[in-house]
This record gives C-alpha cells, structure tokens and sequence, in this order.
C-alpha cells in the first residue's frame, strides 16, 4: 500500500513533461528505489528519468549529475540495489544506483549514496563513485570497479581501475576507508597491509554487477571475438 500510495503521487504530479511510467528499481524492508521514466522516445534513445530514495514519507531525489553520464536526466537504462548495514549500532543504506547511456559505446556509472536512517530519518551523508565502464570498440576501454565494506568505523572501497589499448590491459589498486564523524564521511587511504589486517572483520555490500569486462592485471592481453 506504501508503494502504490508512492508512485500513484509520483506519476500524477507532472514530474516529466509529457506521456510516463513509474518504475521501482529496488526495494528492502521500509526503503524504496523507484522513479519516473518518459516514454515519449525511440528504442535506441536515451530519455529523462527522475529518481527517488523513499522511507515512510521521507523522500529524497537523486541527482543524476552525480552519475557523470552528461546531459542531466537523460540516460538509456538506471538499476538499483539497497544495502542495509550497522556502524557502531547506527543504521545506514548504501543506495548502489547505475545508470547507462544508449548505443555510445557501453558507457555506465555507478554510485554508492550512504543515507543515515536513525529515529526514522533518511539523511544523505554522502556519495561515492564506485564504479564506470566505456569503450571504443577493440582497440579502447577503461573500466572502474570495486569491492565496497561496511567496517567497525565506517566504510572500506576497494577500486581497481583498469585500462585497455589495443588488447594490453593495465590496471591499478586504490584503497579507501571511510569513517563516519560529525555526520560526515571522512576517508583516508589504506596500504595493501592495512587492508589485509582489515578484511576478516569486513562486511562485503553487494554489488550491482555480476562480472567485470576486463581482468586487473599489469600489461596483460586479452582476446576479443
């Protein structure tokens, strides 16, 4: 009934200019992912989406220039997981949104928003790019993908970004942890040693891919069909 109630606002409130849908991408216990889509486009188009983080009637839009995918609003396709996770007995969502842009070469953009949910509160503390992918055919792709966990003091981002030329592969490790203060997020880097001691208390968050597009490693090659 709190969904219905949702969406039956959402796609009578002329959000979008013109004919649209109300989807919901993702939804766990009391938090809902969902948003208005236009349908007035081509299947191969890009086209406006506006997109909502919901608990009870709390409500907060996402920002898709957060996305980094261009035009604002306008993507091909957006998909959503939420990750519930507890610091120091505070409870937090990490909102994982993707969105994509339609027939220019594979181009995605991943973005983790770290809401508080205390006394009933949907607050953004804040956001983390997590993940990209583009390419050029064979012979260009650069792809960023991590491993995110939820830790004793906050969060752990583990990013390999990678870059391919003309099918040689090179890639590159970075580590962050964040910790919540003052309600912020504040980060620093880890060492490969720092994070090693770390991983056996982590808490992995899911991802929203199953597999990635190239594999990390320095100066190695890969086939293409």
């Amino acid at each position: 009934m709190f969904l219905a109630a949702i969406v039956s606002v959402l796609c009578s409130s002329g959000l979008i200019e013109g004919p649209s849908r109300c989807v919901e991408y993702a939804r766990a216990g009391e938090i809902v992912v969902y948003g208005a889509e236009a349908l007035d486009h081509l299947p191969a188009e890009d086209f406006e989406h506006r997109i909502f983080v919901a608990r009870g009637s709390r409500r907060f839009e996402i920002n898709t220039l957060d996305l980094n995918l261009g035009e604002p609003r306008r993507m091909g396709e957006v998909s959503a997981r939420i990750n519930e996770f507890a610091v120091q007995g505070r409870r937090y969502a990490d909102i994982v949104v993707q969105g994509t842009l339609s027939g220019s070469g594979g181009i995605t953009e991943t973005v983790d928003f770290i809401f508080a949910l205390e006394g009933g509160e949907l607050r953004l503390v804040s956001r983390i790019e997590t993940g990209g992918h583009a390419r050029s055919g064979w012979s260009w792709e650069d792809e960023d993908a991590s491993d995110v966990y939820a830790s004793e003091r906050g969060l752990v981002v583990v990013m390999r970004t990678k870059h391919q030329r003309n099918l040689t592969v090179r890639c590159t490790i970075s580590r962050q942890a964040y910790a919540f203060r003052d309600g912020e997020l504040r980060w620093r880097r880890l060492t490969a040693t720092e994070l090693d001691h770390l991983l056996p208390a982590l808490e992995p968050l899911p991802r929203l891919w199953d597999r990635e597009a190239l594999p990390c490693c320095d100066r190695c090659k890969v086939e293409r069909p």
